[in-house]
């Protein structure tokens, strides 16, 4: 398994098929890494798991701190359901917001954000926001909060552009003023993601 923190409250975890990761050590660290990234951001909350008994990915999102969504029903089910098979892969990440761009107060504000085929969080604040939406005037915005557009260019640069996700990600931060640390998946391609332009993301194996 993989446990991912950085700053301004972006957790997870990432669990291989197979491996010496179990159920109740999946639940637990989602649990406690959501918990210790509540100090980060109490505005609002959100997660995002893959839940096995379902085949669905489950987004919980509000303008509440973690611990208070940890306390959901339907959270503590979905992550329950989370990783009931380990001989095949799972994952689950969150945010824990100080809100920058747009209110918490509005749903679509807060993460996880899900555009299209990528559902993720991200830390930091795209500067220069207005005018890469203006450069970019093919692509939808939404919403306010500035972790869509990285999601979109990202999006758009794989199938306008031919990129490969790689290649997407790369030209799309080096596109951005400001700082990014991002946890996403992309669906159609079930790949997940970490990236970042000033180094504050980290993980552990285990």
């Amino acid at each position: 398994g993989i446990w991912i923190r950085s700053m301004c409250g972006i957790f997870g975890v990432i669990a291989r098929g197979n491996s010496n990761y179990s159920q109740r050590l999946f639940r637990q660290s989602i649990n406690q890494l959501a918990l210790l990234s509540e100090s980060r951001g109490k505005d609002s909350s959100g997660l995002c798991i893959y839940n096995q008994v379902s085949g669905d990915i489950d987004i919980f999102k509000g303008p509440i701190p973690a611990s208070q969504l940890l306390k959901s029903k339907n959270v503590i089910n979905s992550i329950s359901a989370g990783y009931t098979n380990t001989a095949e892969p799972s994952y689950a990440f969150g945010h824990a917001r100080l809100v920058t761009n747009g209110t918490q107060l509005n749903t679509d504000n807060n993460q996880p954000v899900h555009k299209n085929n990528i559902i993720g969080v991200h830390n930091g604040i795209v500067v220069n926001v207005d005018e890469l939406w203006d450069k970019n005037p093919t692509l939808d915005r939404d919403f306010e909060i500035d972790t869509e557009v990285v999601f979109s260019l990202i999006e758009n640069k794989m199938t306008n552009e031919n990129l490969a996700l790689e290649s997407a990600i790369s030209k799309t931060v080096n596109s951005i003023n400001g700082t990014v640390a991002t946890a996403f998946i992309e669906t159609r391609l079930n790949k997940f993601v970490l990236a970042t332009n000033n180094g504050s993301l980290y993980t552990i194996y285990k």
